[in-house]
């Protein structure tokens, strides 16, 4: 009996210090870990700040661009005024002809304005490709909304553009809210995701519409073990660094519409309560 309890107690000195192997060599691969995400931040915080100030840059140019043909418009415009106002001296023979072109030449001025202003609300809405989107548009509504409180008074077009624009300027404010909740994900969040055996559907379709809206094709995320693959990259292929870098203008008519089908198939309030990761990430692709 004796040397039975010295074998058992020797064996549970032995499965302790294993145990105890075991816990140490997880440390070291965890610190290790957070050891290389720490780098992978740390790079794309340098390329973030490069990529800043090469925008910086090119806004400053195209600032100093815009500066320098909105003083040729103007000094075109001070001229076409004062020709207006000699051409009004010299034909309006009484004043209902004067205030009749004067009128005229308000009225042209407003379709001139409101054109300029729609063509500012165009052009900010086509910058797909630029992640700074949302300020840019912003930045146009803006300068229509100074135009009239100036006195403009927008034509139908402008009206219809604005419109159009505050719609936008609301979903770029939503995506760019879910973009930050994404890239807020940490590492323990998205290994939750990615430990999943054998997914939820809607944990399964969530990630195959993010990883469409990012470029994959359908084959390449057909089973969950290469959608786990794709989720384990890192560095400029990790799924944080695309969703940074991403812009709407990137994505083809085929993999939106594949990406639409697998969010129809999803009941936000389940997945919310399945996976806070999954969940976000079906958020970012809605927006």
């Amino acid at each position: 009996m004796k040397e039975q309890e010295q074998k058992i107690a020797m064996e549970q000195e032995q499965a302790r210090l294993i145990e105890e192997e075991r816990k140490k060599q997880e440390a070291i691969l965890l610190k290790e870990q957070e050891q290389k995400i720490a780098m992978e931040q740390e790079q794309a915080r340098l390329i973030e700040e490069e990529r800043k100030k090469q925008e910086a840059i090119l806004l400053k140019e195209q600032e100093q661009k815009i500066a320098m043909e909105q003083e040729q418009a103007r000094l075109v415009e001070e001229e076409r005024k004062k020709q207006e106002t000699m051409h009004l001296k010299v034909t309006a023979g009484n004043a209902e002809a004067q205030e009749k072109l004067a009128a005229e030449a308000k009225e042209k001025r407003r379709i001139q304005e409101s054109k300029q202003l729609c063509d500012l609300l165009h052009v900010a809405s086509n910058l797909t490709d630029d992640l700074d989107q949302y300020r840019k548009v912003q930045d146009a509504l803006k300068s229509v909304k100074n135009a009239m409180n100036d006195g403009l008074l927008p034509t139908p077009e402008l009206q219809a553009k604005i419109f159009e624009l505050k719609k936008l300027e609301e979903r770029l404010k939503k995506a760019g809210e879910l973009r930050k909740l994404v890239l807020k994900l940490n590492s323990k969040t998205l290994a939750e995701v990615r430990s999943f055996g054998t997914p939820h559907d809607f944990v399964m379709s969530a990630m195959q519409a993010t990883f469409f809206l990012l470029g994959c094709n359908v084959d390449e995320v057909d089973t969950w073990a290469e959608v786990r693959i794709k989720m384990g990259k890192t560095g400029r292929e990790s799924l944080k660094r695309k969703i940074a870098q991403f812009t709407p203008k990137q994505v083809t008519k085929k993999h939106l519409s594949a990406a639409k089908e697998k969010i129809k198939s999803i009941d936000g309030d389940k997945i919310e309560k399945i996976s806070q990761g999954a969940y976000v990430l079906y958020g970012w692709a809605t927006s």
